[in-house]
């Protein structure tokens, strides 16, 4: 069997790190963002263009990925949507704005396949476990997909489900067989650390 990775949102710092580290650890690599080039594509590496913020794109993203490389054995969800709000007075913001921000950042991952990953995989940016002045949109968006994975996980850990300093951690989840804590955290060259 294939290993395969799906990574939704591929910017030039993390998401770049995390392919690179799973292409070096064998992996078929998936990445998908709004500047990718598909015409780069690879045996190795599938190149998917397409704009997240619709839950559709995301199942298409899935369906190209699970047709050129095969079914994802882990997903990486790296994608996020941010509107700025004023660090004074948070909740003085555009309600379209907030709705549409929550729904990619938590309600966008919730449109992959059920069951077709052991591995699922979310970037928190710490804002899973801290504030930030400005960042309440983003921050939500966090805490409530963090929310749910502590959920899956706990249901699941009976059941075997498992997934640059990202990249190496995200490997690391990927092929480790046992369940970790749901909160990640970590120190880039020490690896897990709890805050």
């Amino acid at each position: 069997m294939s290993l395969v990775t799906l990574i939704l949102g591929v910017g030039s710092n993390i998401g770049q790190g995390t392919a690179s580290a799973f292409a070096a650890a064998g992996y078929k690599v998936a990445s998908v963002s709004r500047s990718q080039k598909e015409s780069d594509s690879t045996a190795q590496n599938l190149y998917i263009a397409a704009n997240l913020s619709t839950p559709e794109a995301i199942v298409a993203a899935f369906a190209k990925t699970k047709k050129v490389l095969g079914v994802p054995n882990v997903v990486v969800c790296n994608l996020y949507a941010h509107t700025a709000s004023d660090a004074e007075n948070p909740l003085a913001q555009d309600l379209a704005a907030f709705t549409s921000d929550f729904a990619l950042n938590t309600i966008s991952p919730f449109q992959l396949p059920p069951g077709t990953s052991k591995t699922f995989i979310f970037t928190g940016n710490m804002l899973n476990v801290t504030t930030a002045p400005g960042l309440l949109n983003l921050g939500l968006g966090k805490v409530a997909t963090a929310h749910t994975i502590e959920t899956a996980a706990k249901a699941y850990q009976d059941r075997g489900y498992s997934g640059e300093a990202h990249g190496k951690l995200y490997v690391e989840l990927a092929q480790d067989e046992a369940q970790r804590p749901w909160c990640q955290t970590f120190v880039k060259d020490q690896g897990y650390k709890k805050f």
